[in-house]
């Protein structure tokens, strides 16, 4: 038999729009944190494109 560790039981009382308007909330948020995550890693990308390019121009100083 399995265990309900997953389960989740959710009561609605009152009014249906306001459920609706939570769920539209979290999806907003959950977006929000996503396109933060992507911008984060363009960022990083960028700078580490930019320090690959100084380490070249260091390291052909000190070999010419």
């Amino acid at each position: 038999m399995g265990t309900f560790l997953n389960a989740r039981v959710t009561f609605l009382l009152g009014d249906l729009t306001q459920l609706v308007g939570e769920i539209k909330a979290l999806i907003n948020l959950t977006l929000e944190k996503l396109l933060e995550v992507n911008n984060m890693r363009g960022l990083i990308t960028a700078q580490t494109s930019e320090l690959d390019v100084i380490l070249l121009e260091i390291a052909n100083l000190c070999i010419s």
